[in-house]
């Protein structure tokens, strides 16, 4: 009998960001495939309240109440974890995000090398996440750019060709979208016009003030363009951002919230997708985007340009993100042809993103850990402290 142990953390964190949304599709996946694999346990650990986990009704996955995880008492937490695995035999651990358990063979998981890439490792989480990445000799990834990057700022780890586990898109996100639901959502959230999308949060390297930039050394005697701009979530929009906007475009710039279920058809009915951004794990509203027929305007860089390898060339439009100028003309570019990405475009991007092979996963970490040795806590990086470590 092989048991895995998974921390659930990141449903403590956030239960409906894109991470969340793997491991959801992921768990549906093994536990659908349980039922046909003898001698396999697989333990999910519910961090306090964790209501997805608790919520759903898994069939063969075990799902453990554990306490809520506290940054500031890691080292404690990592000791707890091993007497959790030990008390359940545990082959493997594997954690959600960047826990570590004593005692047993870990193997992580690597989503973005971002906080490396900007500098931002003296924050807590960061340092736990250095610490995690530090004593580990093998990681998951998920993109090739990821395991790429995982190498290079973690020498001591090892990530191949044979462990890139791509986020998978549902049959939700590329389903056929009919034109009452598109209406609807117009109608509820104001949207009767063209629009170019922006989806998540608009500064640092998601590059999506380089438009503004755009607009702020454009003649304001200079002629309307005929979209609005259209965020969701991400950060409040200023009263800079606003009057700028709408000097700028003929709808000017709104902010709306929308249902992840709300995803496909926004994306369906805009013009574009505006994404510029300079660093991703994976660009899955890229993927999202393409499958709804919706053409991009992105950088390829990093793990995007894995993605745009199944499109079609006309279907994305490819910018530095550094040109401002360059920015604004892609969107006047793409959208005074009012074409929409090709059907085959969408075949491509569905065929090799909208599946999720789980038990692939689980065979994977149940190879891996047969080779490797436990963390042991001398290799704890000794300069960084855990418990009490200050934000």
């Amino acid at each position: 009998m092989k048991t895995i142990v998974i921390d659930g953390i990141f449903f403590q964190l956030n239960e409906w960001s894109g991470i969340a949304r793997f491991w959801r599709t992921l768990l549906n996946d093994l536990d659908r495939k349980l039922e046909d694999v003898e001698s396999l346990r697989i333990f999910v650990l519910a961090r306090g309240s964790s209501t997805t986990l608790r919520g759903d009704q898994f069939q063969h996955i075990q799902i453990l109440p554990v306490a809520y995880f506290d940054p500031l008492c890691a080292l404690s937490d990592y000791k707890e974890l091993s007497y959790i695995c030990r008390a359940l035999e545990a082959d493997v651990f594997i954690s959600s995000y960047y826990t570590l358990a004593y005692g047993v063979a870990n193997i992580g998981i690597a989503y973005d090398f971002i906080p490396e890439a900007m500098g931002w490792m003296n924050n807590h989480i960061w340092k736990l996440k250095e610490i995690y990445m530090r004593s580990l000799r093998h990681c998951l990834s998920i993109s090739r750019s990821t395991a790429y990057c995982a190498e290079l700022y973690y020498p001591n780890l090892t990530s191949g060709n044979k462990d890139i586990f791509y986020p998978p898109i549902t049959k939700g996100e590329t389903r056929t979208i009919a034109k009452a639901e598109i209406d609807q959502l117009r109608q509820s959230h104001g949207l009767n016009y063209p629009y170019v999308a922006v989806v998540g949060h608009r500064s640092d390297y998601k590059n999506v003030n380089l438009l503004m930039r755009a607009l702020e050394t454009r003649p304001a005697y200079s002629s309307k363009i005929s979209l609005g701009v259209v965020a969701t979530s991400g950060e409040a929009l200023t009263d800079q951002e606003m009057e700028l906007f709408q000097q700028h475009f003929q709808f000017g710039i709104r902010r709306v919230e929308l249902d992840s279920t709300d995803m496909p058809t926004f994306l369906n009915a805009a013009e574009v997708l505006f994404y510029p951004s300079l660093l991703e794990g994976f660009g899955y509203p890229i993927a999202e985007a393409l499958a709804q027929q919706c053409p991009v305007i992105t950088t390829g860089a990093t793990s995007i340009s894995e993605i745009l390898e199944y499109a079609e060339s006309e279907d994305y439009k490819l910018i530095s993100g550094h040109d401002e100028k360059e920015a604004l003309l892609a969107i006047i570019d793409i959208t005074n042809k009012r074409q929409r990405a090709s059907a085959t475009t969408a075949a491509r991007i569905s065929e090799a993103f909208g599946k999720v092979d789980a038990l692939a996963f689980v065979h994977r970490l149940l190879t891996l850990s047969e080779a490797i040795a436990p963390p042991l806590e001398p290799e704890l990086p000794g300069l960084l402290a855990i418990d009490g470590l200050l934000a």
